[in-house]
């Protein structure tokens, strides 16, 4: 994010998710998608907090992917992307867009060509961390749709276009940790 704190917001997010997470056992699909859900709404709230507290902006946004059996639910805030390389070789946004240009998108006031360029591309209408309540988006599927799923900051999008993007997946070009 663009806030002087957003790296601290980023990686305690981050830190605290991979931590609590390791030591989780969910009964089902359901189980796994609220307490995400819940757990980004809670740490949303102790950064805005943090935030009002000490005076500084720690905006952020954030894409998490939670799978179980063969589900898969992806949730977003701010202008961080998720695609869905489908089995019919399509790649699909999975995400909703938080900001200015998408919202102009949307309403068909200016195409995806025109926000490439647009003056204001980088203003989000939401953040994690700028208010005490936020709007998580959700999108849920069967897995057994998709070949693989993509996650990446708009710092992926704004440089490579999304066939250039598709090709090195597809292509298997990618180094798995």
């Amino acid at each position: 994010g663009s806030h002087s704190n957003a790296a601290y917001s980023s990686n305690y997010i981050v830190a605290t998710l991979e931590k609590e997470w390791q030591d989780l056992t969910f009964a089902n699909f359901n189980n796994m998608k609220n307490w995400l859900h819940e757990r980004i709404e809670q740490l949303n709230k102790e950064l805005f907090e943090k935030s009002q507290r000490k005076n500084k902006k720690m905006g952020t946004t954030i894409v998490a992917v939670g799978i179980f059996d063969n589900q898969v639910v992806v949730f977003n805030i701010g202008d961080s992307s998720a695609y869905g390389l489908t089995k019919d070789n399509k790649m699909n946004i999975v995400t909703v867009e938080d900001s200015f240009v998408g919202a102009l998108i949307s309403a068909g006031a200016i195409t995806e060509e025109e926000a490439k360029n647009h003056p204001e591309r980088h203003v989000l209408t939401q953040a994690i961390a700028t208010k005490e309540n936020i709007e998580l988006h959700t999108f849920i599927d069967d897995l057994s749709n998709y070949d693989y799923f993509l996650l990446c900051s708009d710092g992926l999008t704004n440089m490579v276009e999304n066939e250039e993007i598709q090709n090195i997946v597809r292509n298997n070009e990618l180094t798995f940790a």
